[in-house]
């Protein structure tokens, strides 16, 4: 029998020691019995009271209808959901119990370690890039306003990729298990959005290791690959068949399967029978320069609050709405904000509450990896960032993303392609810890110089574009855009002036 090697083990406890400290730390008002004030969580345990009543009386056996939303709708898909009991059995001892939101931050910090140790990265790398992923700014915007399953199938989308990785690497068992039991945790949180997102990520990486593997004619490995990723992947699905097929079921009436009364069949829009119309399923797509703020942050204004993004003591904007006429100022009150980024809604609202920012730092090492990694790894990470990239713009690149709309299954029922980012947030520090573990461990260092400065000079490249962009932005959302032009055709110079103040103060 072989014997564990604890001296091994040592760095892997220091990591999960470091991210619980981190997230105890960054969550130190949970330890003090505060809760966070998430709309979404309000407005979800409201719907669900009448589930939770009937419960109670009825040893915990949750009704299948509720009319605490849309007027009556199957209770099965807001609350009492059963059947993968083994795998919350598994969440509570990975999260070790911790309160929330400290188990989100922690769970996000394991699992991308995973995947760094599936990717044989140093420890002390794999704990910085976990950091990174798990802190990046869209995970506590998300938790901010209630997107808790959300937040846990992101948290779970590296460990899943790590036990394929190690599928790919001939870790047959050890792969298949993990990335059998990561799938049915990812499933089992029930946001099935990010999870299709996850599986075109996979998807891509799939198809470049089948052509490496075919190149290096390793055939029986690929195949032996592909069938134990698939059958792991189809049993992780599987565990959570009873949730899914009451989703599946139900979706077929409403929007989301062309079904709802609700949905226009008329043929006068961009509609489908069988999904969302297409103005609904691409609205919050992001801008064509905007996914830069995942380098940027505030290169679009940030968030949409203006008490978050504006000091309001000192704000220009501020100061120039204090000094207008009350009506006026009323009117433009609820209208005023700092982000001016494209993604709106339905009705042509612009709006966000952050920026899916991953970190400068991250992106520079990750643009470095590109050109000191082999091909293993950064030709299909590169693919799905650009991929996803060039989904997350939805309508404002309206025929590749028509395309997927009607082609790609199940692609046209979901909405807000900005939601994809969630793919390079992941594979960026993933790219960058990389790139660190690859510098660390080189030796050819005059070799390695030349690499580095053809980094440097692609990162030179990008932050000339970002110039090129500064100068060239007005800063003014569509919303803002349509306001002036309102303003200038009442042709009243004194409230033009006020409005333009307006503006030029939250430029």
């Amino acid at each position: 029998m072989k014997k564990i090697n604890f001296k091994a083990l040592v760095p892997h406890v220091v990591a999960v020691a470091v991210f619980l400290v981190v997230s105890l730390i960054y969550c130190k008002p949970a330890l003090e019995g505060k809760v966070l004030q998430q709309h979404d969580v309000s407005q979800w345990k409201g719907s669900v009271q009448n589930s939770v009543e009937y419960g109670a009386k009825h040893n915990g056996k949750y009704p299948l209808w509720t009319n605490g939303l849309f007027s009556g709708m199957p209770a099965f898909q807001i609350a009492g959901v059963g059947g993968n009991v083994v795998s919350g059995y598994i969440q509570n001892i990975i999260t070790l119990g911790l309160p929330k939101p400290v188990n989100f931050f922690f769970l996000a910090s394991i699992c991308f370690y995973f995947l760094c140790v599936c990717m044989r990265i140093r420890p002390w790398a794999g704990i910085i890039g976990a950091l990174a992923f798990a802190y990046a700014t869209y995970n506590p915007v998300i938790i901010s306003v209630g997107h808790d399953t959300k937040m846990m199938a992101i948290a779970y989308m590296p460990a899943l990729l790590g036990g394929l990785i190690l599928i790919f690497d001939k870790k047959y068992i050890a792969g298949f298990i993990t990335t059998a039991v990561f799938a049915s945790l990812i499933v089992m949180v029930n946001h099935v959005q990010i999870v299709y997102y996850f599986f075109i990520a996979a998807a891509v990486m799939g198809v470049f290791a089948l052509v490496r593997l075919i190149k290096a004619k390793e055939i029986k490995h690929a195949g032996i690959a592909i069938v134990l990723a698939a059958t792991a992947v189809v049993i992780g699905v599987a565990t959570n068949a009873e949730a899914l097929m009451g989703t599946f079921e139900y979706q077929k009436e409403t929007i989301r399967g062309g079904g709802s009364v609700l949905a226009d069949t008329s043929g006068k829009r961009n509609n489908t029978t069988s999904g969302l119309d297409k103005d609904y399923a691409l609205a919050y797509s992001m801008g064509i320069s905007e996914p830069f703020v995942m380098m940027v942050p505030r290169m679009f204004g940030g968030s949409s609050n203006p008490s978050v993004e504006l000091n309001m003591d000192k704000s220009k904007a501020v100061e120039a709405l204090n000094s207008m006429q009350p009506q006026l100022q009323q009117q433009l009150q609820g209208i005023i904000s700092p982000y001016w980024g494209g993604i709106k809604d339905v009705g042509g609202n612009t709006g966000t509450s952050g920026p899916p920012y991953a970190g400068a730092i991250i992106c520079f090492l990750a643009i470095l990896a590109m050109f000191v990694l082999d091909g293993k790894h950064k030709w299909w990470m590169f693919t799905a960032i650009i991929l996803t990239i060039l989904m997350s713009w939805g309508s404002y690149l309206d025929g590749f993303n028509s395309f997927l709309y009607n082609n790609l299954p199940f692609y046209n029922k979901f909405r807000a392609p900005s939601m994809i980012m969630v793919i390079p947030q992941l594979l960026l520090p993933a790219l960058a810890v990389l790139c660190v573990d690859k510098l660390a461990g080189e030796n050819d260092k005059a070799a390695l110089q030349k690499l580095f400065v053809k980094g440097l000079i692609a990162t030179g490249a990008v932050f000339l574009l970002l110039f090129a962009f500064y100068f060239s932005f007005d800063f003014l959302s569509a919303g803002d855009q349509s306001i002036l032009k309102q303003v200038r055709s009442m042709n009243q110079p004194q409230l033009l002036d006020s409005v333009q103040d307006l503006f030029n103060g939250l430029k």
